[in-house]
């Protein structure tokens, strides 16, 4: 499924994506900005905090895995595993889609 946004418009695929931006000229403007060696890039802070947390917060759980896995190693399987589930049924029922979508790659 191709889903891409430009100016907060969606397209289904990849063509109408070019269509719609070969008729913008802002877009093209953009790009050649950009090969001027200048950044369009724009950070959200909430994407941020998000990316930060979820950092700080599978080097938490890796670590407590890590160390009941040095203490008794089927401790660290199960610690791992039930990880891995509380995740998968936190990301998709109870996490908002926006939020779950952050996190899915590490499910």
């Amino acid at each position: 499924l191709f889903e891409n946004r430009l100016r907060g418009q969606v397209f289904d695929t990849w063509e109408d994506f070019l269509d719609t931006a070969a008729e913008d000229p802002g877009f093209w403007a953009e790009q050649q900005h950009e090969q001027q060696g200048g950044s369009l890039i724009r950070l959200d802070p909430m994407q941020v905090f998000a990316w930060v947390a979820t950092l700080m917060i599978e080097i938490a759980i890796w670590g407590l895995v890590a160390w009941s896995a040095v203490k008794d190693l089927y401790l660290g399987l199960g610690v791992s595993a039930m990880y891995g589930v509380l995740l998968y049924v936190a990301a998709s029922r109870q996490f908002s889609k926006n939020l779950a979508g952050m996190i899915w790659p590490n499910v």
